[in-house]
């Protein structure tokens, strides 16, 4: 399967952040001595914490919009669960 530019784009925007920030900075700081080490633990965790929330609440409006420009149908489309029309229900049922 060919991967677009557009999806690259959202690969590498979308890409992995978070454990791999923690380990190169615990690493970085176990190599050489930082002067504000406990600085750097603070923007590195705000990044991650920031980068799981932007990222949770755009990337199935992306991955959708993406589908939809490649012709294909979504998989966030495909996954919803169908509600039960209620009206059909015993329990509702008027007679």
């Amino acid at each position: 399967m060919r991967t677009e530019p557009a999806e690259k784009a959202v690969i590498s925007v979308y890409g992995i952040r978070g454990i791999g920030s923690f380990y190169y900075l615990a690493y970085a700081l176990g190599q050489a001595r930082f002067e504000e080490a406990d600085t750097l633990w603070l923007v590195v965790c705000l990044v991650v914490l920031f980068s799981i929330v932007l990222h949770g609440t755009t990337v199935t409006a992306v991955m959708v919009a993406i589908d939809h420009r490649n012709g294909r149908a979504s998989s966030a489309e495909n996954t919803r669960v169908k509600q039960p029309d209620r009206r059909s229900s015993p329990e509702h049922r008027h007679e």
